[in-house]
């Protein structure tokens, strides 16, 4: 039976190049694109008006069909193991993915080919199986070599013991697989890449020639592997990335393009007019214009946008271009910071000390033309005494020069505040604070534990304010360690001929029992821990080696300088009272 001819005016690729990421090193091979685009073209389209026709390649797809199959290495093998294409609906995304399929089953020379349909539930990878089965039947010279299981969605080859099988996300957690082939079809539904990873991650490792084939629409999780696969493509595409087996092919609008520019329609949609109407997606736009649910379909559906969910109901002239405070907040917050550097900050604020402040400034008709962040370590929350809510600014040479004078009291319609986790509704909580500060309280019991001593409230309150850390710039790991290997023998020390139950632990300067000062101590000595008969456990430098000694306090009860080194050093110490 003669092949039907190619309708009139069905375009064709005309002058095909070569894919612009072909390596120096591989080269097209005319005999094996040929091979694929022929394979294709005798099978026959399944649905719609097209259906019993061949399946003529519209050119975007010859384009891909050739790029895939014809450039090879060296070796003959393709370059290109992985093809990501992600395009919008109704382009015939199924029935490509079916053909490729077909072809990587029966026409690629794979002995015993192992083909995979994936997507993410049986019901979804079963339509591009469908499509395939429909194929083979309308294909005598296929179906005579070929067995059709609808039940299982498997098809046969008899003619290389190879098999075309549909998976989904349900068996992700199995492995054992050798895939020859993979048409992994909508990957922006999965629920995890758990599939993903199974079916491309070493299944292939025992095949000369995979290939792992790829199409989706876009989606709106940017947290998933669909995300990831088309941050990768966009990035190879404009040259940012480098993977020469990765053949990346996106027909989308960016977040920036006018999704209402009908030219942008044929742009992303390259079978518009032959698949698709055009009048069709006229229609649908009219309908998007008027519900603002309609308008994120249609950017999703027909403009292949990435859309989040969590702005999915705001129309587009609201949440974007017509907002007042849009090009303040997208562009220059002030002269002084661009978007990026204004969220940057306003993060760091809440992370650090759990409150983001912002200065409004406005003109003359009362707009807001900027917004400048304010430091909250200066910034105080409080009610007057009617209750009202009013901000307080310790204003610095630092800031932008718009507000006059030091201590500056703002009204709440001037400050754009932005808090976190908080427990009386006025100000937030940093989170890296309060995860410091539960570890904090995990060092002082550990360390009490460790000691075996009750530390002084106020050194535990000491640790807290300063998050674990004693802030001396004298104390040096060497002096953290020997102030460890004192308090490890507390106990021991008190139990001695010579001392006591009276001792305090202190580890700093200051505490509730003794005040010392640089004048008083000098800078090379730190008093850490009284003893009984006013002996003072001091750090001694030496030749800037931190060593412990007893210091005698004789004279007055205020403190003066006269102390009396009785020991020189920790290990006379330790002999001298018998503490091992």
């Amino acid at each position: 039976m003669a092949k039907e001819p190619r309708p009139k005016g069905y375009p064709k690729l005309k002058n095909y190049k070569p894919s612009q990421f072909m390596l120096p090193t591989s080269h097209y091979d005319k005999k094996k694109a040929d091979r694929a685009v022929t394979f294709i073209e005798n099978l026959c389209h399944t649905k719609g008006k097209w259906a019993g026709t061949p399946f003529w390649l519209l050119p975007w797809q010859e384009q891909l069909i050739r790029d895939i199959f014809g450039i090879v290495k060296p070796d003959g093998n393709r370059q290109f193991r992985t093809a990501f294409v992600e395009i919008c609906k109704k382009v015939g995304k199924s029935e490509l993915a079916a053909a490729i399929a077909l072809y990587l089953l029966y026409a690629d020379n794979e002995p015993s080919a192992e083909v995979y349909g994936a997507a993410a539930d049986r019901q979804q990878a079963s339509i591009v199986f469908d499509v395939a089965k429909q194929m083979v039947e309308m294909s005598p010279a296929l179906m005579k070599r070929s067995k059709l299981m609808g039940a299982t969605k498997r098809i046969v080859n008899y003619g290389n013991a190879g098999y075309y099988q549909v998976l989904s996300a349900e068996v992700g957690g199995k492995h054992g697989f050798s895939v020859s082939g993979l048409v992994f079809d909508e990957i922006h539904t999965q629920p995890n890449r758990q599939l993903y990873d199974v079916l491309t991650k070493g299944s292939s490792d025992a095949r000369q020639n995979p290939l792992h084939f790829i199409i989706t629409t876009a989606g709106n999780d940017r947290h998933s592997i669909a995300y990831e696969l088309h941050t990768k493509a966009v990035d190879i595409l404009e040259g940012r990335r480098v993977d020469p087996t990765f053949y990346p092919v996106v027909y989308g609008l960016k977040d920036d393009e006018d999704w209402e520019d009908e030219a942008n329609w044929y742009k992303v949609n390259p079978s518009l007019g032959y698949t698709v109407d055009v009048e069709r997606l006229r229609d649908a736009y009219r309908e998007a214009k008027q519900n603002p649910a309609d308008e994120i379909t249609f950017k999703w559906l027909r403009c292949n946008m990435w859309v989040s969910s969590t702005v999915a109901w705001i129309p587009d002239a609201i949440y974007m271009r017509e907002h007042p405070l849009y090009h303040l907040l997208h562009d220059e917050p002030n002269p002084e910071m661009t978007s990026f550097v204004f969220r940057e900050t306003l993060m760091t604020h809440l992370l650090l000390w759990g409150n983001g402040y912002c200065q409004i400034i406005r003109n003359g008709k009362g707009e807001v033309v900027a917004l400048y962040p304010l430091m909250p370590n200066r910034m105080t929350v409080d009610r007057d005494a009617k209750g009202r809510l009013y901000y307080q600014y310790q204003k610095s040479s630092e800031d932008a020069p718009t507000m006059e004078g030091s201590n500056v009291i703002l009204d709440p319609s001037d400050v754009l505040h932005i808090p976190g986790l908080g427990f009386d509704g006025l100000v937030g909580y940093s989170p890296i604070a309060m995860a410091s500060e539960n570890i904090t309280r995990d060092i002082i019991n550990a360390r009490e534990k460790k000691w075996k001593v009750v530390l002084p409230e106020s050194f535990k309150i000491f640790m807290l304010d300063n998050n674990g850390v004693i802030p001396d710039e004298r104390i040096t790991i060497e002096t953290g360690i020997a102030l460890e290997k004192f308090l490890c023998i507390v106990p021991a020390i008190a139990e001695s001929p010579n001392a006591t139950d009276d001792i305090d632990v202190v580890i700093t300067k200051y505490d509730e029992f003794m005040v010392f000062d640089e004048d008083s101590v000098g800078p090379d000595l730190i008093p850490f821990a009284r003893l009984s008969g006013d002996k003072l456990l001091c750090l001694c430098y030496e030749n800037k080696n931190p060593q412990i000694a007893v210091w005698s306090f004789e004279g007055s009860e205020d403190f003066s300088p006269n102390y009396k080194k009785v020991y020189s050093s920790f290990d006379e110490f330790l002999s001298a009272n018998n503490i091992k």
